[in-house]
């Protein structure tokens, strides 16, 4: 049997993936991406409240974690968490010197 590919878009906020259906979100603009057979999704979460906007990717892509779009949120939570360690560990540095 095979199993379909269902398109999904991510929420930023909270991290989450939701197939396009999802009662989940809403759905105010899709955008078709020149030169490329993607969409850009801007919807409403309705469990973090937040508003984002979203490349639409395959079920696949997501659960792989191969999508650039996936790769780049990793990286950038990386970058943030590493600064974030960074300046928690100065201040505590700073704190242990008084």
């Amino acid at each position: 049997m095979e199993t379909k590919n269902k398109s999904h878009v991510l929420c930023i906020s909270c991290d989450t993936a939701y197939p396009l259906d999802a009662e989940n979100i809403t759905i105010h603009e899709t955008t078709k991406i020149p030169l490329n057979p993607s969409k850009l999704v801007r919807f409403t979460c309705s469990k973090c409240k937040g508003e984002t906007t979203s490349l639409v990717l395959g079920e696949n892509d997501i659960k792989s974690g191969n999508s650039p779009m996936l790769q780049q949120i990793k990286d950038d939570k990386q970058v943030k968490y590493d600064i974030e360690g960074k300046e928690s560990k100065e201040g505590s540095n700073e704190a242990n010197k008084e």
